[in-house]
């Protein structure tokens, strides 16, 4: 024990200063930006060698400085900012232990960049629903509505795999703790797996959701509902569900009037930070400063951030819309 709790400072150490040079342009130090992003390559950067449980704890305190460090107060940086945990061959306590370290580290982050970081546990698809329902406890347990704190409840992973109706009971749990329910559908299987998530698990927000657009009907639901879309067209390109940015129906949804929040989805895997994707939606879909900003108030609207915080980005898109 003795010796993770000094492996896991070092560790620490190493990755608080990682992220501090980070100033210094990628190609001055060797490395690649997507490379320079992953835990993997940081681990063989530093000769890092870890046992499980510190190796666990560490890569989420490394996915957190890879999130808030490029974080910025200008219209692409939303300051609601989530890091999603997938659990499976993990105990119980285990898992508590990494909560309290990845929730005590999400408050720090949100004190030292001035931003509000909720956690968000999300269920994997791929994983026993049992397991669902562990992980659902286990955020009830530490369910909130302020940063370092659980704000939602999701589910993960490649859509086609298991059944969703399996994990309804899981969603159950989190949903009488109070939290806002985050499953992901939509990018891999059609708008019919869209609705069936929609009747069944009432999310708040659904990761991707971007079939909806071939559902003329579908999209009236989600708007009627008030289900926001965290649609994430780097994502879908490299997964293979459009064949290039140019066929990511953007224009389809926008016209609907859905909520929409763009993301990167993993800019450690998909190389594109969020910021591009706006800088997408406007060189290759022609999108005005106008719908931009009407994304951007939709991220904002759509996430479950108090009013401390939202109010101060609602007023700086305004203000970036008027200069």
């Amino acid at each position: 024990a003795h010796s993770d709790m000094v492996t896991f400072a070092r560790l620490l150490r190493l990755i608080e200063h990682h992220f501090q040079s980070r100033s210094e342009p990628a190609h001055n130090r060797g490395i690649g930006v997507r490379s320079d992003l992953d835990f993997q390559n940081f681990r063989a950067l530093f000769g890092v060698n870890t046992g499980s449980v510190v190796d666990n704890r560490a890569h989420i305190l490394f996915g957190l400085h890879a999130t808030t460090s490029h974080v910025v107060q200008t219209l692409e940086a939303i300051p609601a900012t989530t890091v999603r945990r997938n659990a499976q061959r993990v105990s119980v306590e285990q898992l508590r232990v990494e909560s309290d370290v990845m929730l005590d580290e999400a408050k720090k982050a949100s004190e030292r960049h001035h931003i509000a970081v909720g956690v968000i546990v999300a269920a994997a698809r791929t994983s026993h629903p049992l397991k669902a329902r562990t992980l659902a406890r286990l955020a009830a347990r530490y369910a909130g509505d302020t940063p370092g704190t659980v704000v939602g409840f999701g589910l993960s992973n490649d859509e086609r795999s298991g059944n969703t109706a399996d994990f309804l009971p899981a969603f159950q749990i989190a949903q009488r703790a109070g939290l806002p329910l985050m499953p992901h559908g939509g990018e891999l299987l059609g708008p019919e797996h869209i609705g069936f998530i929609m009747n069944n698990a009432h999310p708040a927000r659904m990761g991707h959701g971007v079939q909806a657009a071939s559902d003329p009907e579908l999209l009236v639901q989600l708007k009627h509902n008030h289900v926001t879309l965290e649609v994430c067209p780097a994502s879908n390109v490299g997964l293979g569900v459009f064949e290039n940015k140019q066929n990511v129906p953007l224009h389809a949804l926008y016209d609907s009037g859905v909520a929409v929040a763009l993301g990167a989805d993993d800019p450690l895997l998909f190389g594109e930070r969020l910021e591009g994707q706006y800088e997408d939606a406007r060189t290759i879909h022609g999108f005005t400063d106008e719908m931009l900003a009407t994304w951007a108030r939709c991220s904002i609207n759509g996430s479950v951030m108090s009013d401390t915080y939202k109010k101060p980005a609602l007023a700086a898109i305004d203000q970036w819309l008027a200069r």
